[in-house]
């Protein structure tokens, strides 16, 4: 596996365990604007994480 595939996986894993096992949704745009707000957050709000260098 490659440097990218991880990456993905640990994008999937974080996203599973702090978005989708946390969140309840009503609709598929009940749901897709909450992703909205999270992805926002991620993007502009949260400090980057750390990365691995292998």
């Amino acid at each position: 596996m490659n440097g990218g595939a991880n990456g993905f996986e640990s994008f999937n894993g974080r996203l599973r365990d702090e978005f989708l096992n946390v969140k309840e949704f009503v609709t598929l745009h009940d749901a897709r604007e909450k992703l909205k707000v999270r992805q926002d957050d991620c993007n502009h709000r949260r400090p980057p994480g750390p990365r691995s260098v292998t």
